[in-house]
């Protein structure tokens, strides 16, 4: 406000004048109000010096001065706003003094007061009962003791008639808790004593009931004699809503000390911590004292602060700018514990002013390390291979179109397969193709250098990227790779993978054209390396079946012979003879895939036993036929458990539907079997067993077969 002709008029006047502001809040709602100025006949009036009021809000002044000049407009303040006119008779309780007080508006939002002093006009008159009958207080005069006058408003209050009130031994208006204390203000104020401040009494009411009050009293002629008159306010409502503040403020209080959330308060125009909750020792090993003597570049990590700063600086200044969203904004940030240590916290906060008019920042901060950590584990898992621990085919795909530059080339691509995967499932179980792949990539991972990728694209397969690398030096990686796989003394088979490789060396070539380069020089290398490296698997398996079970080993062994003996004495073919025989040595290949608890089991098999026992000759079959060596044996040894009458397993084949090597080879399987002694029965002679193939020829065994076998191989008529 600028001086104006009603600030000159203020200033000179002899009428003690004060100038206030209204102080505005959110959609410019008043919220308080200011002394701007004050005259000198003011300060001639009241005693108080202008230092003392003038540019402070009514609740910065001291209480005494505040109470005994501007308690009504803490009391009225809604009229204080007022637009219009406004005109107060007003006593000065302790001193008696009356004064007229004037308001009026100014400018927007500044409003003048003048005081004129009527305690002359008002002398003789706290008698009249008019006033007092009148009056928005309530007024009771004490004389003696005994209750002399009431007005309405006090038999209002204590809920009792006019007669009831008068003559009343004053003390019998309060609760027996309060009546030391009101009958010791009442003498001394009967002896001139001055009371500082408005007593609170608990009164009891004429149904029983409690009301509190505040009273204020001066000392008045009575008809000659000393009394009180008292201005009593019933305070009853206030006093509730102030336990109920208290039992607020306690709950709050509680809360704050027992959240696990760190709540605390930043004085941003001191750049200082006010306040932290009791949980900033459990989330950063802080006591709450040791806290508030930190500062930013004790909190937050050196590479983050200024960042952290400008968030704060560019807060406040939309705080300032009044543009501050009401709800509170959340940001996740690192923050140092006492240990060193760093820890996530998510972290919300408001600005405000304090009661000094100082911006203060209001945050909670909650521990979110465990959260960031899976977020981190998901990140993880959504870019690499669960099982082998390698980039996953989203990574490669990200990574290649952003390696894909000119700064890059030449750019190497390098894919990689790992043979027998599936044989090594059908074999051993997935669990054990599962450690094929592990050490497999294990394997590779080591050839990598600082800035190469390797990720797993599919089931079995692997690519690298090499940036900057020729293709020249891919080739010599390769050839480490599998020198170093050869060594690898691996439990259940042959660690071989088949690599292919392609470079891009221009900007003109597609990269996607340069992986399929690569694709195709795998397979074609594959093609060549594949069925060697299965033929060496089956070996493998076979001799991991055979080595704990040698007698199994036997069994195969003498099955092989027999049959080659037995398709020689029916002048079958060389290449069909070897093919009998290579399925007589690898008929029970697929036993490996059955529980070793079972083979050698002495007691009668369950029916669950069985179940997974007849299943060997399909595990065989799965076995044999992924090498081409093996292939037409693989037919065999899948036929080997069916019967002439369909009773067989696993297809239940009949008749001629059976291959012939099967046939001869399911003889084979039996004559060995029953000449020899096995877990689950005694050898028996070969009398007895010739008398069983003949009984069961036509059913289990082909006659045909079962008679060129007796003839001519066993040469028994």
């Amino acid at each position: 406000m600028e001086k104006n002709l009603y600030e000159l008029m203020i200033q000179q006047s002899p009428v003690a004048s004060i100038v206030f502001e209204i102080i505005k809040s959110g959609e410019a709602v008043p919220s308080a109000v200011a002394i701007f100025d004050a005259n000198p006949a003011f300060e001639r009036l009241s005693g108080v010096s202008r230092d003392k009021i003038v540019r402070k809000l009514i609740s910065e002044i001291e209480p005494e001065i505040c109470n005994r000049w501007f308690d009504w407009i803490v009391n009225d303040i809604k009229n204080t706003f007022s637009t219009q006119t406004a005109e107060y008779e007003w006593c000065i309780k302790d001193t008696g003094s009356w004064y007229r007080i004037y308001i009026y508006p100014l400018e927007q939002y500044y409003f003048g007061v003048s005081f004129l002093d009527i305690t002359s006009e008002k002398q003789g008159e706290i008698s009249n009962r008019l006033i007092f009958e009148n009056a928005s207080e309530s007024i009771l005069i004490v004389e003696s003791g005994l209750v002399r006058f009431c007005n309405p408003m006090v038999q209002k209050m204590f809920q009792y008639s006019e007669e009831e009130m008068l003559n009343k031994p004053f003390l019998d208006l309060f609760h027996l808790d309060n009546r030391t204390q009101a009958e010791e203000t009442y003498h001394l104020r009967l002896s001139g004593q001055k009371i500082g401040n408005k007593a609170q009494y608990k009164s009891v009411r004429s149904d029983g009931k409690f009301v509190w009050l505040e009273a204020n009293g001066i000392c008045v002629d009575w008809k000659g004699n000393p009394a009180i008159l008292y201005f009593i306010v019933d305070i009853t409502d206030q006093k509730k809503a102030t336990e109920a503040l208290k039992a607020n403020e306690e709950q709050y209080r509680l809360i704050m000390e027992f959240s696990m959330d760190m709540i605390w308060v930043l004085n941003y125009t001191k750049q200082k911590p006010t306040y932290v909750s009791p949980s900033v020792f459990s989330m950063l090993g802080y006591l709450p004292e040791e806290f508030l003597t930190l500062n930013f570049q004790k909190l937050i990590p050196a590479e983050i602060l200024a960042d952290a700063e400008e968030r704060l600086q560019k807060k406040v200044k939309r705080f300032l700018e009044g543009n501050e969203k009401s709800e509170p904004h959340l940001i996740e940030i690192q923050t140092i514990c006492k240990n060193g240590e760093r820890t996530w916290v998510e972290l919300s906060a408001r600005c405000r002013y304090n009661a000094k008019n100082e911006i203060e920042i209001i945050g909670i901060s909650r521990n979110i390390e465990e959260r960031k950590r899976a977020e981190q584990e998901i990140l993880h898992l959504s870019y690499h291979d669960q099982l082998t621990g390698l980039y996953n085919r989203r990574f490669y795909e990200e990574e290649l179109k952003r390696l894909d530059t000119q700064r890059n080339l030449p750019i190497t691509l390098v894919m990689a397969d790992v043979n027998g995967l599936k044989l090594t499932n059908d074999a051993f179980g997935h669990l054990e193709g599962d450690k094929l792949l592990i050490c497999a990539a294990n394997i590779l991972k080591k050839a990598c250098r600082g800035d190469d990728i390797i990720a797993r694209i599919g089931g079995d397969e692997f690519i690298f990227l090499l940036p900057k690398t020729e293709q020249e030096t891919a080739e010599k990686m390769i050839v480490r790779i599998k020198k170093t796989m050869l060594a690898e003394n691996y439990e259940n088979g042959i660690l071989s993978v088949s690599f292919g490789s392609a470079t891009k060396s221009s900007p003109a070539q597609d990269i996607y054209n340069v992986f399929s380069e690569a694709e195709n020089a795998m397979y074609q290398r594959k093609l060549q390396e594949s069925s060697t490296m299965r033929s060496k698997t089956i070996q493998v398996i076979a001799h991991s079946l055979f080595s704990s079970n040698k007698e199994e080993e036997a069994h195969n062994h003498r099955v092989g012979e027999l049959c080659r003996e037995i398709a020689r004495a029916m002048d079958l073919d060389q290449e069909t003879t070897n093919d009998i025989a290579t399925a007589g040595f690898f008929h029970d290949i697929g036993k490996i895939g059955v529980n070793q608890k079972i083979l050698l089991k002495t007691t009668p098999l369950t029916d669950d036993e069985w179940v997974e026992l007849k299943r060997h000759p399909e595990k065989g079959y799965q076995i044999l036929k992924s090498s081409a060596e093996f292939a037409q044996a693989a037919q065999y040894v899948l036929c080997h458990h069916e019967r002439i009458d369909g009773q067989g397993y696993p297809q239940g084949l009949s008749g001629e539907d059976i291959p012939l090597p099967a046939k001869i080879l399911t003889v084979a399987d039996a004559y060995d079997s029953m000449t020899n002694p096995r877990q689950y029965h005694k050898k028996l002679d070969q009398k007895e067993v010739i008398e069983e193939l003949k009984r069961n020829a036509g059913t289990q065994f082909d006659v045909f077969v079962t008679r060129v076998f007796i003839e001519k191989v066993l040469h028994q008529i």
